[in-house]
C-alpha cells in the first residue's frame, strides 16, 4: 500500500490548502471546502505518515512565494501516478500554459491532436490532483469566460487576477 502524508498550509489568500505527499512527490492538493474530505478519503488514513518534511517546507514554501508574487514556475517532484494517458497529456499541455496567460480547452485539444476533444480536455483538467502547481485555472472557454473550478469560480478568478498583476 501506498503511504501519504496530509498537510495543511493556512493563511493563504485562498483559504487552507491541504496537500497530500507520498514517497515519490506532491500528490494531490485541495482547497477547504465541501471537496475537501471526499479527497481527503483517496488517502488512507492508516498510511498517512511518511516523514516527508522536507517535501512539505518545500511545498509551503513554493506556495507561499506564488501568493506573494515571488515565485512563477513551481519546482517540485510530483506523483500523479493515478493519472490516466490523456489526463497526463492534458496536464502536460497545461502546464505549458505561461504565468499570466490563458489558453482554450478547444486550444489545448488542438495542440493535443484531437481538435473537437474539448469537453475531454475540460473532463480531464477538472480531475487534476494539483491545481496551482498543474495551472488547470488557466484554461478558459472558447469565448474567454471562466468555467469550472474545483476550487470554485471565486479562487479561479483570483488565481488568473493575481498572475495578471
Amino acid at each position: 500500500m501506498k503511504r501519504f502524508q496530509i498537510e495543511t498550509l493556512n493563511g493563504t489568500p485562498l483559504g487552507p490548502i491541504t496537500f497530500a505527499l507520498s514517497e515519490s512527490g506532491l500528490a494531490g492538493l485541495a482547497f477547504e471546502g465541501p471537496g475537501l474530505q471526499p479527497w481527503l478519503a483517496r488517502f488512507p488514513a492508516a498510511s498517512r505518515r511518511i516523514g516527508g518534511e522536507a517535501l512539505a517546507a518545500a511545498v509551503r514554501s513554493q506556495l507561499l512565494e506564488y501568493f506573494s508574487g515571488q515565485r512563477r514556475v513551481f519546482d517540485l517532484p510530483l506523483d500523479l501516478s493515478p493519472v490516466s494517458g490523456f489526463q497526463a497529456q492534458v496536464q502536460a499541455a497545461v502546464s505549458q500554459v505561461p504565468f499570466g496567460g490563458t489558453s482554450t480547452y478547444r486550444e489545448i485539444a488542438a495542440r493535443l491532436g484531437r481538435p473537437c476533444a474539448a469537453r475531454a480536455v475540460g473532463g480531464a483538467n477538472a480531475r487534476n490532483p494539483a491545481p496551482i502547481v498543474v495551472p488547470c485555472h488557466r484554461l478558459v472557454g472558447a469565448d474567454g469566460a471562466l468555467r469550472g473550478y474545483g476550487g470554485g469560480l471565486e479562487r479561479k478568478a483570483w488565481l488568473l487576477a493575481h498572475e495578471r498583476g
